[in-house]
């Protein structure tokens, strides 16, 4: 597949049909996305690729436990809150059970190159607060590395979808992923969750905004 037609195919998957994805499949999509560029050549990023079915369901059990433990909480003080975060759940942060795969992205954050130079030129702190956690060189790397993932499926025949909306469960995946995998890296957090599937049919994703809207040229 030429890389702008899966540009311009690729859209979130949250449906999949019934298939196996085979390990060399598996291993070119990693392959594609540890080619992307990284801030510092840092390349920090791994992906934990979960593909048994009862350790799959184990992941969205995690979440969904997560999410009822922080319902019930919210319960007494805000119950309108907690229903829609229940909803919430339902509908956009468990359907990777049916999912062929599912990636567990991991990454890690670092100070800039230039964050201590500009602190020992006597930086004020908005400065290098701006330099420290407005860019997010370490998640903008993660991306990076994570569209390849996504572009590379497209052109095998499978689907994606991008997950942040359960990263509140993100502690005790980690905590399920070091028990069921043994891994775990000091200064690395999971900072997505990524199901890669076979679709159940062909779809569009939502309508992108015109090159007019997000383009300046000086």
């Amino acid at each position: 597949m030429e890389l702008q037609k899966a540009i311009d195919k690729r859209h979130s998957l949250r449906k999949y049909a019934d298939g196996e994805i085979p390990e060399e499949h598996i291993r070119a999509m990693v392959d594609a996305a540890n080619k992307a560029p990284s801030a510092d050549n840092q390349q920090n990023w791994h992906f934990v690729i979960v593909r048994d079915r009862k350790a799959i369901d184990a992941f969205a059990n995690v979440v969904s436990h997560k999410n009822a433990e922080l319902c019930a909480k919210m319960q007494e003080t805000a119950p309108e809150k907690a229903a829609r975060f229940s909803k919430l759940c339902k509908a956009v942060s468990l359907f990777f059970r049916d999912a062929q795969l599912l990636a567990i992205v991991y990454g890690r954050e670092w100070d800039p190159s230039s964050y201590d130079y500009v602190k020992t030129a006597g930086g004020d702190e908005e400065t290098l607060a701006n330099l420290k956690y407005r860019t997010r060189q370490g998640s903008l790397s993660v991306g990076a590395a994570m569209e390849n993932f996504n572009l590379k499926a497209e052109e095998l025949g499978y689907g994606c979808c991008w997950m942040t909306s359960a990263n509140y469960a993100a502690d005790d995946v980690e905590a399920l992923v070091k028990k069921l995998s043994g891994y775990s890296e000091e200064g690395y957090h999971v900072a997505a969750l990524m199901p890669v599937g076979i679709r159940a049919a062909e779809g569009k994703g939502p309508k992108k905004k015109g090159v007019d809207e997000v383009l300046t040229i000086i």
